[in-house]
């Protein structure tokens, strides 16, 4: 899994962008909040999605057999909006980084 490792490297990154924009007198701000975007996506995985993953992946190895199959499907209903919004949250962080840094 290179997700957290990706954020990570990311951060390093804004986090020099931050060290050298403030050394100058220059406006960080952006930079600080790509950084704390590209670091959300790992709180918002174990808090917010690991129970619908555990649930789907306990479907999947057979160990819950007490779901029906609309529970399922509302389950992966559920993982796919989460899912969505764990995409967005390191894109946008992308987008402020690059605008803070041509703007």
């Amino acid at each position: 899994m290179l997700g957290p490792q990706m954020a990570l490297v990311s951060m390093l990154g804004y986090a020099y962008l931050i060290y050298d924009r403030r050394s100058q007198g220059q406006s960080y701000s952006g930079y600080a909040a790509a950084a704390g975007l590209s670091l959300a996506i790992m709180p918002y995985t174990i808090i917010l999605m690991s129970p619908t993953n555990n649930a789907l992946l306990g479907v999947a190895s057979g160990a819950t057999k007490t779901l029906s199959e609309s529970a399922v499907r509302e389950l992966l209903v559920k993982w796919k909006g989460l899912n969505l919004v764990r995409s967005v949250i390191p894109f946008v962080g992308a987008v402020l980084g690059l605008w803070s840094l041509v703007a």
